[in-house]
């Protein structure tokens, strides 16, 4: 499993979902030290019956990778307005989905609400380190599914479910399926991060359809060309596409000429793949 005990201490309860996003009622179990959870305001949105309440918080820290580094979010977030006043619409909904930094220095049940997650294939990443949560649309798929056209390069979680023991950071494997192990399969919450190779967006396939069948080159259509030879019907291509992360094809059409009727025909046709193991982009292999 990917996230073997991490999760049981995690508990968030997703309801009213709408089409975009969910509504959360969130309740996480902390121990006392760094914890990585879903990002909320500290300040506005802890529930009144939480175990833990502001007074035990002493720090949070928002990670943002557009401008690689970490901004304060409590008791201080000046700078972080600052840049969200002036951030655009798709970097503000990255930063919905963020996981974030809270220190606490107790053990307890930390409650909040929160209204405008959006759902993971929503949210579009930046080369580089990223901070993200667990979310249930994306229990049962590996990170490598849930990546969409993004190429994950390396990703963990942090450890910090052991009391008066200082956390540690977990690598997770790529291919393994996002489960949980000691909740139901409504919690979720988890924060992890993942390093990207280039700007992405999760659960946006790479993969495009076949190209049109081509018409010659130039434009010039080959079937029904006048010919007296099989070299006036030349074989043409389409461009390369990805199939998938890591192969590329191009279809084929073949052509012949038709010596009773002096024009081209056509022939069965064909595809040509290639592999691309360092990763596929519009038809290119990286």
């Amino acid at each position: 499993m990917l996230l073997v005990g991490l999760v049981g201490f995690v508990s968030a309860k997703f309801s009213n979902t709408s089409s975009d996003g969910y509504n959360h009622d969130v309740e996480l179990y902390l121990n006392p030290g760094w914890n990585l959870v879903l990002w909320f305001d500290a300040s506005t949105q802890i529930s009144e019956d939480s175990e833990i309440q502001l007074k035990d918080i002493k720090a949070q820290w928002l990670f943002v990778p557009e401008k690689n580094k970490y901004f304060q979010s409590y008791p201080d977030k000046t700078d972080l307005n600052a840049y969200i006043l002036g951030a655009s619409e798709k970097s503000r909904q990255s930063l919905m989905f963020s996981s974030a930094w809270i220190y606490v220095e107790k053990q307890g049940k930390l409650k909040f609400s929160r209204s405008d997650v959006p759902k993971y294939n929503h949210i579009s990443l930046i080369q580089g380190w990223n901070f993200l949560i667990l979310t249930p649309d994306m229990l049962g798929k590996s990170l490598n599914q849930v990546g969409g056209n993004c190429r994950i390069e390396k990703a963990y979680s942090w450890n910090n479910y052991k009391l008066n023991e200082n956390g540690f950071w977990e690598a997770l494997d790529l291919d393994n399926k996002l489960e949980m192990k000691l909740a139901p399969v409504e919690d979720a919450g988890l924060g992890l991060i993942v390093k990207i190779t280039e700007d992405c967006s999760l659960g946006v396939s790479s993969v495009t359809p076949p190209s049109i069948p081509p018409e010659g080159q130039n434009n010039q259509v080959i079937l029904g060309r006048k010919c007296t030879t099989n070299s006036d019907c030349p074989t043409q291509y389409t461009d390369w596409s990805c199939t998938n992360k890591t192969e590329a094809i191009r279809y084929v059409s073949y052509y012949s000429c038709n010596q009773e009727k002096g024009t081209c025909g056509s022939s069965p046709g064909g595809a040509e793949k290639k592999s691309c193991p360092n990763g596929c982009n519009n038809g290119v292999c990286n």
